[in-house]
């Protein structure tokens, strides 16, 4: 990633902060926080830190603890895990209710729609081809232990 940020020559220290943000409709590392925020630090002794200008930030739509993050931030994640009759409650939240303006439109255009057909048929192809080669790798390797046996 930090390839793209520094040419050639160039001192790391010009490096920009970068974030890497994760969004998960479930919990990650199962403590019920809605955020994970992880830098790099040292091993052995803790109060080092790389100082390399990049943070790992993992949101859990499946949160618990909302009054940890903005309330913007909380509601956000609440609209993301919510389901499908869910996602059209009111979250009082004008960057929700923009998402779910969007998401209406594009339920409502016929072109997205054919798209999202054609994807979804994509999708089906390649599960169905997945499915077959597994199961001959299966009978391969069955065959291969039988023989060996």
């Amino acid at each position: 990633m930090d390839m793209e940020l520094l040419l050639a020559g160039e001192e790391y220290a010009l490096l920009p902060d970068t974030f890497v943000i994760f969004i998960c409709d479930f919990d990650p590392f199962g403590c019920g926080f809605y955020r994970y925020s992880f830098e790099s630090r040292c091993r052995e002794n803790a109060l080092l830190d790389l100082k390399e200008g990049c943070q790992y930030i993992f949101l859990n739509a499946a949160g618990t603890d909302p009054e940890s993050v903005p309330d913007h931030l909380a509601s956000f994640l609440k609209y993301v895990h919510a389901d499908l009759t869910e996602s059209e409650t009111d979250f009082h939240d004008d960057f929700v209710e923009q998402l779910q303006q969007t998401v209406r439109r594009i339920k409502e255009s016929r072109e997205m729609e054919e798209r999202y057909m054609v994807f979804e048929e994509m999708l089906r192809d390649e599960w169905k081809t997945g499915k077959a080669e597994g199961k001959a790798e299966g009978k391969a390797e069955g065959k291969a232990l039988n023989y060996t046996l």
